[in-house]
């Protein structure tokens, strides 16, 4: 999602054709105090927040003030939020991304005169009541979280079949982006990256969130490089209620990032599935390229994955600490592989590097 960089007049220009404009949006207020606590999942293979003892009432847009910094404690129990009457004012404007199951449009808050983005998702007749209740459900859970390295989800607006969802706008790109405009990173900045990828997963974790989805498509990085975790709630769950299948939800993106487990939707897939992802995004951002990126078939990088005791190799131009880190994060056996907050620890994203690793040559890989 990358940020606008043309003149003021594109600016205008944005904002000109028949934008739609959003009114009598229902917000949250989170000084109120929240209701009683909500059950939750307690085992780590499930990692998921259990949302059967919410009540769910028809939330438009639900949201933080701006700049408002609320702390959650960790392993605290996220509640659901309690809606409080007032007008916030919307409008539409250009189109900054699509996806297998949505529009994103850039959207104006004519109160505060700060930039959202708008993700559409449009469902089908006869099963969206049920698949936005449950959306809606997700996304009221997701508003709760509140940490500097994941975007923060403002709430959400339903218009018959179409569902809108508000979060916040990160003017950076994507890591993804910032790798086809600059090419690989220096590992240092692989190591700046990785640290603020990692605190996001730990705040997630702790809450029994599982991502899914790590990639570098999904790891945007603001204007001062603050690093956000995208995709990590509503957009994975929405995708999963509208796919009919089963597992198909689970295996509708690119393989090359997903551990053996989530490939043989075996039953212990969970918070350590996103560190497998994680070592293949980093591997990305020094190489350009995740592990079997050769592999163009999607179901022969499958095949590689889930039918070999192979883990992704590790170029040889890495430090010592990155090379064991990334060690750590291919353990198949996902009960043995490292958490977040044990990589956390790690002596990787401790390491200082001399001025030599910001410009020395990384070989080409085979």
């Amino acid at each position: 999602m990358a940020g606008f960089g043309g003149t003021v007049d594109d600016f205008s220009k944005a904002f000109m054709s028949t934008p739609t404009a959003y009114s009598s949006i229902v917000i949250t207020n989170p000084d109120l105090p929240p209701p009683a606590s909500a059950s939750t999942r307690e085992e780590e293979n499930e990692g998921l927040l259990d949302n059967s003892s919410y009540k769910v009432d028809h939330l438009h847009v639900s949201q933080f003030p701006a700049g408002q910094q609320t702390q959650l404690a960790r392993n605290q129990t996220l509640e659901p939020p309690k809606p409080l009457q007032e007008q916030l004012f919307l409008k539409r404007g250009d189109i900054i991304g699509r996806g297998s199951f949505g529009t994103v449009y850039r959207c104006l808050d004519l109160k505060t005169g700060r930039m959202l983005a708008d993700k559409e998702f449009v469902f089908e007749t006869g099963v969206a009541d049920q698949q936005i209740a449950n959306a809606e459900r997700e996304i009221q859970i997701m508003q709760n979280l509140k940490h500097p390295n994941i975007v923060m989800y403002m709430g959400c607006q339903r218009d018959g079949n179409t569902l809108d969802v508000f979060q916040e706008f990160v003017t950076g790109g994507s890591i993804a982006r910032l790798l086809s405009n600059f090419g690989v990173f220096p590992e240092p900045l692989a190591q700046v990256y990785t640290h603020q990828i990692l605190e996001g997963l730990a705040y997630l974790h702790d809450h029994k969130i599982v991502h899914r989805d790590i990639k570098s498509a999904n790891c945007l990085v603001a204007g001062e490089g603050i690093v956000k975790l995208a995709d990590f709630g509503c957009s994975k769950t929405i995708e999963t209620v509208m796919s009919s299948g089963q597992g198909c939800a689970t295996l509708c993106g690119t393989p090359h990032y997903m551990a053996p487990e989530v490939i043989r939707q075996q039953r212990n897939v969970g918070r350590r599935s996103d560190i497998w992802s994680l070592g293949c995004t980093v591997i990305e951002m020094i190489t350009g390229k995740p592990p079997y990126a050769d592999i163009k078939n999607a179901t022969a990088c499958i095949f590689k994955i889930a039918s070999t005791n192979e883990t992704p190799p590790i170029p040889n131009f890495c430090s010592q600490e990155l090379t064991d880190f990334l060690r750590r994060c291919f353990v198949r056996d996902p009960l043995k592989r490292a958490t977040a907050r044990e990589l956390l620890q790690h002596p990787f994203l401790s390491r200082t590097y001399d001025e030599d690793w910001y410009t020395r040559e990384i070989p080409e890989l085979a």
